[in-house]
């Protein structure tokens, strides 16, 4: 399912789609941030479109991050802030053609099995501390076009933290992944932001294959669906493997921003 609750504009054309300017801001060279560094994407309307965003959170090793990079353009990256020579990794995905999104730690239901870092943003926070976690954060690397949640259980389920920073990811024009279809978005201006379908995790080719399928399957059904997966060398050659064959299939392979609706 795609939401939104604005209509953002076309993708910007390809001459300023990887423009360099300063993180997370309203306007890059004259537009937001998940236009200015959009994908460029045409399509034929009727075919379903499926978008994958591939996180390095679980593995931000140079060489994994390196054969992310060689993936299809239209896979999204997105790189968590504590990944090493984050703006250098970010500036070479966006060469390589890829969309990216940098992920916000936030507090997990359960800090036992996960923990989100130094950087999170948490329940129990004043919200002028979480907002100096966010500009840190932004602050980070620049070309993204918007952000992604990582962990999150607890402050994505507390509204009154979550929504000042959903306002402020509208205010600076960048995109929100939503893993949770959080009710606080409802109230955070114009926010554009898109909706996970599938948390895709498996334990081998075999069964990453059957996942994506079922990605596959559900937009077909739907039109368009979202997923993401956790970066591995097995995940890897998976997804290079699926993608190869989408256009024969009748799907077409797109972009996160390409969820949004034109």
């Amino acid at each position: 399912m795609v939401l939104a609750l604005s209509t953002p504009q076309p993708p910007a054309p390809p001459s300023v789609v990887f423009a360099i300017g300063a993180p997370g801001m309203t306007a890059t060279a004259g537009k937001r941030p998940l236009q200015a560094f959009a994908r460029p994407f045409r399509h034929d309307p009727q075919k379903p479109r499926v978008a994958l965003i591939l996180s390095n959170e679980t593995d931000r090793s140079p060489a994994q991050m390196t054969a992310a990079l060689a993936l299809p353009g239209e896979v999204t990256l997105a790189l968590t802030p504590y990944t090493p020579n984050l703006a250098d990794w970010a500036g070479r995905a966006r060469q390589a053609g890829h969309e990216v999104l940098l992920g916000v730690p936030m507090e997990p239901a359960d800090p036992s099995i996960y923990d989100p870092g130094p950087l999170a943003l948490l329940a129990g926070a004043e919200p002028a501390v979480n907002r100096e976690r966010l500009d840190r954060i932004l602050a980070r690397a620049s070309g993204y076009v918007g952000v992604l949640p990582l962990g999150g259980g607890r402050f994505l389920a507390t509204p009154e933290k979550l929504r000042p920073v959903l306002v402020e990811l509208d205010r600076r024009g960048l995109l929100f992944v939503d893993p949770a279809d959080s009710a606080a978005a409802e109230g955070a201006g114009a926010l554009s932001r898109v909706r996970i379908d599938q948390v895709i995790e498996a334990d081998s080719r075999q069964e990453l294959g059957r996942r994506l399928a079922e990605l596959e399957g559900a937009a077909r059904r739907g039109g368009a669906a979202l997923g993401l997966v956790h970066a591995s060398p097995a995940a890897v050659e998976e997804i290079a493997a699926w993608a190869a064959g989408l256009a024969e299939r009748g799907v077409a392979l797109a972009p996160v921003t390409a969820l949004l609706p034109q």
